[in-house]
Order: structure tokens, then C-alpha cells, then sequence
């Protein structure tokens, strides 16, 4: 026979082990920014949630921060949205900063040289 205290210290059951695991890990996949974005500032996440327009907004500033970055579009890509990064020259050690996907968008990254406006026109 067990005591009250053996009683009350009894295992869980493994089906509410299971349901505790199951429960957290759909909570963390939920979380935002859960998309991978924490290394190289980009997604992996083949499942877009927000507009292209709404994402080139939220990441051109940082992106626009990083030296040779000299600006940011959308584009298409067999028939699919992508994010464009225009950058100065694409050396190496820049595309290794550069996300290759954002929030599910692909990235693609065009080299366009130095971007200057034009005089009066």
C-alpha cells in the first residue's frame, strides 16, 4: 500500500508526456520569428505569411545598412515573387552576409555596380 506522499508523486502517463512534447513544439514553431532568421538574417521557411511588398519594407532598412548593399526590389522568378538585393559588386564575403531567403522569399541578388541619380532628369 502507498503512503499519501507515495501517491501523490505518481508518473505521468505517457500519452500526457506525449501531448506535453507535442503541445510545445507546435508552440515553438508558432513563434514569430521562428523562421530560422537569427543567422544569417533570412528564412528557410518555404511558406510565406506576409505580402513581398510588406517584407521589402520590414528588411530593406537593415539590409540597406550593410556595406555594398545599394538597394532592395521585387522581382519574379518563373512565375513566383523573389526578393531582390542589389548590391555594388557580389563578392563572396558579401553574398555570406546576405540571407538567401526572407519570410519564404527567395533572394535573389543582382550586382549593378555604383548607383548614382541623375543630373536634373
Amino acid at each position: 500500500m502507498k503512503s499519501g506522499r507515495e501517491a501523490a508523486i505518481e508518473r505521468p502517463s505517457s500519452r500526457l508526456v506525449f501531448a506535453l512534447v507535442l503541445a510545445l513544439a507546435g508552440a515553438a514553431a508558432c513563434r514569430p520569428g521562428a523562421e530560422g532568421e537569427a543567422g544569417r538574417g533570412g528564412s528557410d521557411s518555404s511558406m510565406t505569411t506576409r505580402p513581398i511588398a510588406e517584407v521589402l519594407s520590414a528588411h530593406t532598412p537593415d539590409l540597406l545598412s550593410i556595406q555594398g548593399v545599394v538597394g532592395t526590389a521585387e522581382g519574379e522568378y518563373q512565375g513566383k515573387p523573389v526578393f531582390v538585393i542589389l548590391v555594388r559588386s557580389a563578392t563572396p564575403r558579401l553574398r555570406a552576409r546576405l540571407p538567401r531567403t526572407l519570410e519564404g522569399y527567395p533572394v535573389e541578388i543582382r550586382e549593378t555596380g555604383t548607383v548614382r541619380a541623375l543630373d536634373g532628369r
